[in-house]
């Protein structure tokens, strides 16, 4: 599973998380939004990172509930507080990462 939906819509922060996405061996395909990833088609093979504004995870994980097409979806966001962690973690968020990070 190296490609990795990058959905963000902030475009320098988005190109940033694919640069140190890229670093760590992955290749990341951008989207500014949920929405354009959904219209994108196959997402076999993969995983979706999003970045949580205004529960962008949560809203991401019920719309691949409904889809034939089951990714993973990690959560991240600069200061991730408790609500919108457990939030992201109850509607089916793999995981969840605080921003900036790295491959160590």
């Amino acid at each position: 599973m190296n490609t990795i939906f990058l959905i963000d819509t902030d475009a320098e922060r988005r190109a940033e998380v694919g640069r140190v996405l890229l670093q760590g061996g992955k290749h990341a395909e951008p989207f500014e939004s949920s929405a354009e990833f959904l219209a994108f088609g196959a997402a076999d093979g993969g995983l979706a990172l999003v970045e949580d504004t205004d529960g962008a995870a949560t809203r991401l994980c019920s719309r691949l509930h409904e889809d034939a097409r089951l990714v993973p979806v990690i959560a991240y966001a600069d200061a991730p507080g408790p609500q919108a962690v457990v939030a992201a973690m109850q509607a089916g968020a793999a995981s969840y990462l605080g921003w900036p990070f790295t491959f160590a």
